[in-house]
């Protein structure tokens, strides 16, 4: 992975296509362990006192999401590879 600044001070990194797909699996990976994790954090049937001792799992498990994400951007993944990964259950 090599660093690299635009004219406009926008970082961005040059990966291979071997890391493209390495990221991409693991962000699916990821993504579908948590896709559950966060209905059941937004669900209205589940109560505030059974969500508690999760609440800073979640939070650093969308921080950490954000920030692959935007990894991936940087790294010249497009949205639509990413989305298409979300979509892959396994």
């Amino acid at each position: 992975m090599i660093p690299k600044f635009d004219d406009t001070y926008n970082l961005h990194f040059t990966i291979s296509p071997e890391q493209k797909t390495q990221m991409l699996a693991e962000y699916s990976g990821i993504y579908n362990k948590f896709e559950p994790f966060c209905k059941w954090m937004n669900s209205e049937d589940v109560k505030v006192e059974d969500k508690k001792p999760y609440e800073q799992t979640f939070i650093n498990a969308m921080r950490s999401l954000s920030f692959y994400n935007s990894l991936m951007l940087r790294c010249g993944i497009q949205r639509d590879e990413i989305q298409e990964y979300e979509k892959i259950p396994f």
